[in-house]
């Protein structure tokens, strides 16, 4: 194991305790391990081949979801004590991660904390990652084999159709092509025709935005995924350049 920290080495003590090859890298002033640091690690360690390394980078949200160190997969741990909005408090960390490791859940009975809505704020930021617990030193299972159980809530999660959202969305949409249906029904031949043409555009729409809507995600999805300062720009770029295409048109004309 490589374990990282700002000073001391506390930590690789107590891991070199039980039996395991550690070494110890302290970045001093930094708040993240960098690859070179952990080449050097590695050759102190020389690990036999095919073996697990496990890397325990300087405890922060932040920074070590930006820097890539060549592992295969990123891990980050939530104690149920640190409250459940975590993941959209630090969204990049969460979005690079493979796995979240829900801790301390045995202090659940104690303490106002939603699994079900942390989990939910997990997935809405990284809709792969896979969701464990742990707790009194053991790991628990997948979420949705039995982690549940332990929340201190017990409730159905019934599976049904978000009217609420269905309605704001048709809402919108008749708001936004009001001026069309007006303009269709006074221009054609007949009220069928027009009410054909509307149902036609709308058809039309909303395959148009189902194809712009999977041209944009793909390409975050998988920056997210793999490439995070990438995604980073992507993500930052996204917003004035929905507003350029919203003001070409209107400056054109």
């Amino acid at each position: 194991m490589i374990e990282g920290d700002q000073a001391t080495v506390n930590d690789a003590e107590r891991i070199r305790a039980t039996g395991a090859r550690v070494i110890q890298i302290n970045t001093g002033t930094g708040c993240h391990l960098e690859a070179n640091m952990l080449a050097r690690g590695l050759q102190q360690l020389s690990p036999p081949s095919g073996s697990i390394l496990m890397i325990e980078n300087v405890g922060n949200l932040v920074c070590p979801a930006l820097f890539h160190l060549g592992e295969r997969a990123k891990v980050v741990i939530l104690s149920v004590t640190e409250g459940e909005d975590k993941p959209i408090k630090y969204p990049h960390m969460f979005r690079a991660s493979r796995l979240m490791l829900l801790n301390k859940i045995d202090l659940l009975p104690h303490l106002r904390f939603d699994v079900e809505r942390c989990i939910a704020y997990a997935r809405r930021v990284n809709p792969q990652i896979e969701v464990r617990a742990s707790g009194l030193g053991r790991i628990g299972r997948r979420h949705g084999e039995g982690t549940h159980a332990q929340s201190p809530h017990r409730h159905s999660h019934p599976e049904r159709l978000p009217l609420r959202a269905l309605t704001i969305g048709v809402m919108h949409g008749l708001a936004g092509s009001a001026a069309l249906v007006v303009l269709s029904l006074q221009s054609a031949p007949s009220v069928a025709l027009g009410l054909g043409h509307v149902a036609l555009f709308g058809v039309g729409s909303i395959l148009g935005m189902a194809v712009l809507s999977v041209a944009i995600a793909v390409p975050l999805r998988v920056s997210a995924r793999h490439l995070t300062r990438l995604h980073v720009a992507m993500s930052a770029l996204a917003s004035p350049a929905a507003w350029a295409c919203s003001w070409w048109p209107t400056s054109a004309t």
